[in-house]
């Protein structure tokens, strides 16, 4: 767990004005997971992931994609990093997402 996690579920918490207690009810965790999270004891799984997303509004797909990676662990270091490789296809420019052994895990549209 990133101490950036942690962070960005208290801005989202800001943003929306809502508790811990609120946050939790809403993503459809416990109270004491979003605690372990925000005081980085505990990693979010990609379920309790998209309940936070869903409970703090994060709707547009690259905001999705950082918060996702933040989630699994990753810094906003690596993840800045993996968002500058650019990738074409037919369709547009992509960028794949990959973890730290390069295995693709996602892909955005740029």
């Amino acid at each position: 767990m990133t101490v950036e996690f942690a962070e960005r579920l208290r801005l989202g918490m800001a943003e929306n004005m809502i508790s811990q207690r609120q946050l939790a009810q809403k993503a459809g965790i416990d109270h004491s997971t979003v605690s372990k999270l925000l005081i980085g004891n505990r990693n979010a799984n990609s379920e309790v992931a998209e309940g936070l997303m869903i409970a703090l509004s994060i709707e547009i797909p690259h905001d999705r994609n950082e918060f996702l990676l933040l989630a699994a662990g990753h810094s906003k270091k690596f993840i800045k990093e993996v968002n500058s490789i650019p990738r074409r296809t037919k369709k547009g420019r992509v960028t794949l997402l990959r973890d730290s052994k390069g295995n693709v895990f996602g892909r955005m549209r740029i």
